[in-house]
């Protein structure tokens, strides 16, 4: 585990680990008073080293996966609108040149907060995605929405709305408080889709402001995202992660920024490594560059990675629900043919008619009467027989199949 995380890590933010024992995070962890005497002193980039080797952590008191996890992606405090600075250059300059479309996405997040809960005050987070609908996760949404098997609706006795703010040093605002009074779509649990669609109330949708979030489907390999939201407390991560990175401060507004990592799990989901607790369930997963949403946040594992709807499936939901999301860019632009010649099958042999033998064994390719020419495609040299290595293709223009192979 630790070895395959410092790889990735590695392989997408090569400057990471030099950045952190330059910031002094390098250093192993204190031992109780009283416990035994430490083993020679192990350097921490030789442990390292060590681990992406795959040779053994020996005689070391240095818990090197904890650097990969546990350090380098903040949750960054969120004030009027704008983001903390953070210590890493990497995020420094990326906040930086995508700052004003960051702070647009910003004001678009928002608490999912309930009345009549016999718990909880506040669910998780939502952001707005049309000029009337909030989206959020369906594990969010079931706590205080239902469906009847014909409609969904908020459960008798209950309310809910999203606060667009509740940030650091702020005490709550009516006037950032949004109320929602209806549910356009929740995902049943076969469709493994979190997701949930909430409708605001046409007083509320008439005094924001706000501009809902774009999508975006397509983002480029190795771009930088983060995460916005409401991280809690959480019982099921480190206490001194936790207090160390959140230095106890939490339920409030906080962008994390990270990167998209591999081992997609399906079609419908991305992983990611953005700094996440209890609380940023529904956060938006927006690019930095763009400030659109490029997934929406819905579970994690500490250690592991964290897990993302893709922009595509909150489309696809959204169109059926007749909800008018808006796509970053307008509509991506259809693929056009290219006349640039490939050359990597160049001096291909095809296939061979004598392969079984000459004379009476001989086998040569099927012929074409003038109507099946017709609708043959020519490769170059006026020929049509398409040559692999071994084999040859001869296409039907007209069907896109082969006439035989």
């Amino acid at each position: 585990m630790a070895r395959r995380d410092l790889l990735r890590a590695q392989a997408l933010d090569p400057g990471l680990l030099q950045e952190i024992e330059d910031a002094g995070l390098l250093a192993a962890k204190p031992r109780s008073r009283g416990a035994r005497s430490r083993a020679p002193q192990v350097k921490p980039r030789a442990i390292i080293g060590n681990m992406i080797a795959g040779q053994p952590n020996t005689g070391a008191d240095f818990h090197a996966e904890a650097i990969v996890v546990r350090y380098g992606f903040p949750a960054l405090l969120i004030r009027n609108g704008e983001v903390e600075t953070p210590q890493r250059k990497l995020w420094r300059d990326a906040l930086l040149a995508g700052k004003t479309k960051i702070d647009t996405a910003i004001m678009a997040v928002g608490r999912i907060e309930v009345d009549g809960h016999p718990q909880l005050k506040w669910i998780g987070t939502g952001f707005l995605i049309d000029p009337r609908t909030v989206v959020t996760n369906r594990h969010v949404a079931v706590e205080f929405a239902q469906s009847d098997g014909s409609r969904f609706a908020l459960k008798p006795g209950m309310a809910a709305r999203i606060d667009l703010r509740e940030e650091v040093d702020t005490t709550s605002d009516p006037a950032t408080e949004f109320s929602i009074d209806d549910v356009v779509h929740i995902e049943t649990m076969e469709d493994r889709i979190d997701l949930a669609l909430l409708r605001l109330s046409t007083a509320a949708a008439r005094r924001l402001t706000v501009d809902p979030l774009p999508l975006e489907t397509q983002l480029d390999d190795g771009a930088l995202i983060a995460a916005i939201g409401y991280p809690a407390w959480s019982p099921f991560n480190d206490e001194a992660d936790q207090d160390r990175i959140f230095n106890d401060i939490y339920e409030v507004k906080r962008l994390s920024p990270g990167k998209i990592i591999g081992n997609q799990p399906t079609d419908r989901a991305f992983q990611h490594n953005c700094t996440t607790l209890g609380g940023m369930s529904g956060s938006p997963v927006i690019n930095l560059a763009t400030g659109a949403v490029a997934g929406l946040h819905f579970s994690g594992a500490e250690g592991v990675a964290n897990n993302a709807v893709r922009a595509e499936w909150l489309l696809d939901r959204c169109r059926t629900s007749k909800v008018k999301a808006t796509l970053a860019g307008g509509p991506p632009k259809p693929k056009t043919a290219t006349d640039k010649a490939i050359t990597k099958f160049a001096g291909r042999d095809g296939y061979d008619p004598a392969f079984l033998g000459t004379g009476d064994l001989d086998v040569p390719l099927p012929g074409l009467n003038w109507l099946q020419r017709r609708d043959t495609a020519p490769v170059a040299g006026g020929s049509f027989e398409l040559r692999y290595r071994h084999f040859s293709v001869v296409m039907n223009k007209a069907r896109r199949l082969a006439w035989f192979t």
